[in-house]
């Protein structure tokens, strides 16, 4: 399940970071994507050492209703653990 909301960053510095809404289009690729929320995935979605995923795919069903994404404060080079694996 997508989050309502949630950050990323498009630089390799974790700069140019913005805030979306639901599931996200990924561009020119074919898919849209979103961060997921903790606990709402399957026991078989997990990886081999127990962690959840943080992204996955998502079918964007909002008929063309869309919020623009809201420029939010850089987080820098490191990430939180928390934004890249999940127990």
């Amino acid at each position: 399940r997508c989050k309502p909301r949630w950050v990323q960053c498009d630089s390799w510095l974790q700069t140019d970071c913005k805030e979306w809404h639901g599931c996200k289009s990924a561009g020119t690729d074919p898919y849209d994507w979103c961060q997921v929320e903790a606990g709402s995935c399957p026991p078989e979605a997990r990886s081999i050492w127990g962690t959840e995923p943080a992204w996955d795919y998502c079918v964007n069903d909002n008929f063309n209703i869309s919020w623009p994404p809201i420029q939010v404060e850089d987080r820098g080079i490191v990430p939180s653990t928390s934004d890249v694996y999940r127990r």
